[in-house]
């Protein structure tokens, strides 16, 4: 955003003995409206960027808790079919009775 002309930035501005009073006040009333506009603008655009900043990292931390999600669905879908299979072995009739001698003690073990 440019100063006005009569205008120099970080100066004040002069007045003129030959202004009238009404001049010199429009004068005061359009340099403190250039301030003023000027600092909402930059509190606005803070603002802005603060908040895409806080979005950015929103869509960051989601697609983190997506990526978890779905690494644990695949955990348990492997658990799932681990649990099965044991289970397969387990009901199963067809294995024989395993001994194990144990030298210390010297007696067996059945699982």
């Amino acid at each position: 955003m440019r100063a006005p002309s009569h205008v120099h930035q970080g100066q004040r501005q002069r007045i003129h003995p030959r202004d009238t009073l009404l001049q010199q006040k429009l004068q005061e009333s359009n340099s403190r409206l250039y301030s003023d506009v000027g600092q909402t603008l930059r509190q606005v655009y803070g603002n802005a960027s603060r908040e895409l900043c806080a979005t950015a990292q929103l869509n960051t931390s989601q697609s983190a808790i997506i990526n978890a999600s779905h690494s644990i669905r695949l955990i348990l879908d492997d658990l799932k079919a681990v649990s099965e299979k044991i289970d397969i072995i387990t009901s199963c009739h067809l294995l024989p009775d395993i001994n194990i001698n144990n030298p210390v003690n010297n007696t067996t073990l059945v699982p």
